[in-house]
């Protein structure tokens, strides 16, 4: 992880990848996912937003993606607002 600036936090991840179910017969379950984290807090830390982006690499030559986006806001100590998107690019095999 990076150093937190000010109230923004920025990380990277790796780690091991297993697909149980493969969409081609090329592709092997096995793999690895490079991870980079972004976050922002706001509104005195009542707000957040983060924003995650990795790339899968897979045995057999296939990439693929994905972008999470989480945001925020709790108006007060007992309710917590928050909306989440996630996007994932199919794999592709060479």
């Amino acid at each position: 992880m990076l150093p937190p600036s000010g109230s923004q936090v920025v990380a990277m991840q790796a780690g091991a990848l297993w697909v149980s179910q493969p969409e081609f017969a090329e592709l092997l379950e096995g793999g690895a996912e490079l991870r980079v984290l972004t976050g922002y807090a706001f509104a005195n830390g009542s707000g957040f937003l983060n924003v995650e982006s990795s790339s899968r690499f897979l045995g057999g030559g296939c990439v693929g993606g994905r972008l999470d986006i989480s945001a925020g806001y709790r108006p007060s100590p007992n309710w917590l607002a928050m909306g989440q998107v996630f996007s994932t690019t199919p794999h592709r095999c060479r």
